[in-house]
């Protein structure tokens, strides 16, 4: 393979493939890596923080990510009541979240993390998004 610079350069799934590591590996890395420094900086971590963006907001983007229109007013409902039900089972297993990453002190980001991450697979499971119909 030619690199942008006419050098000989390798692909990225050969690169993975002979690395030894997995793409999961690497973004389980990464997101350890933002975890880190995220709890460096805070003095506690457990404490109570506001979101940047509103759950509504967020699941406003995501549809118009994922499906290139606005949520109707029920969907909208749905996808925040989702995220929110999947932040409580989150929170309520935070000693697991703290062992998953190796240790850390910073389990509320990784909460956050991982109830966007369950609520945007659903609305990527959707069939309007898998179908493009």
């Amino acid at each position: 393979m030619i690199g942008p610079n006419e050098q000989p350069g390798i692909a990225r799934r050969h690169f993975l493939r002979d690395c030894g590591v997995g793409l999961g590996k690497i973004a389980l890395g990464s997101l350890l890596v933002g975890a880190r420094q995220q709890g460096a900086l805070a003095a506690n971590p457990f404490a109570p923080k506001r979101p940047h963006f509103t759950p509504k907001a967020k699941a406003r983007d995501l549809f118009r990510r994922c499906l290139v229109r606005p949520p109707t007013a029920d969907e909208l409902k749905l996808v925040v009541g989702f995220y929110e039900a999947q932040r409580k089972r989150f929170a309520d297993k935070a000693a697991e979240l703290a062992e998953l990453s190796a240790g850390s002190d910073v389990v509320q980001p990784l909460v956050e993390r991982a109830a966007w991450t369950a609520a945007a697979r659903a609305v990527l499971n959707l069939d309007e998004m898998v179908t493009k119909e």
